[in-house]
């Protein structure tokens, strides 16, 4: 049997159940679910070692790992959902209707910002101030902090004055 028949046969006998596992689990989000079962399937066939480990586990072992991996990609799929990435425009407390005089921003809107800014704990400042004040990117401050790239988003959006 080729690996991708074993796979698809695979899906066909467990996608059902892991669906109903997903759904009972996670019962707001079950309208995600068919796109996760799905996503799951398709990362598998696009590693080879992967889809080898898979290929050689019974259907009650694959079950298993498939629920992991599915809960996985759908818990990671609602941290991506719940991130808000607040504008400048908003830690600078400048109205929405406002938005267009971003541009021509004075001492006084920046002297606002720095101020909201320096309320922010550290680490948090650090790469705050490197994003917005040093206009450096996620690479740029990774490099210069010796964080990873992951690290650097992951602050951004912690500590994100609101």
């Amino acid at each position: 049997m080729t690996t991708r028949r074993r796979i698809s046969d695979l899906y066909i006998s467990i996608a059902p159940a892991l669906g109903a596992l997903l759904a009972s689990r996670f019962p707001k989000e079950a309208h995600l679910v068919p796109d996760i079962i799905h996503d799951c399937f398709l990362h598998v066939l696009s590693n080879k070692n992967i889809l080898q480990t898979v290929e050689a586990m019974s259907d009650s072992i694959a079950l298993r790992y498939f629920y992991k991996a599915a809960r996985n990609f759908l818990i990671s799929r609602l941290r991506q959902r719940s991130a808000r990435i607040e504008t400048i425009e908003h830690v600078a407390g400048i109205p929405a209707d406002q938005k267009h005089l971003v541009v021509s921003w004075g001492r006084d809107e920046w002297s606002v910002l720095k101020e909201n800014l320096f309320k922010v704990r550290a680490p948090y400042k650090e790469v705050l101030e490197m994003l917005l004040l040093d206009e450096q990117n996620a690479l740029q401050i990774s490099k210069r902090t010796g964080r990873s790239v992951n690290a650097v988003y992951q602050q951004i959006i912690a500590e994100w004055p609101s």
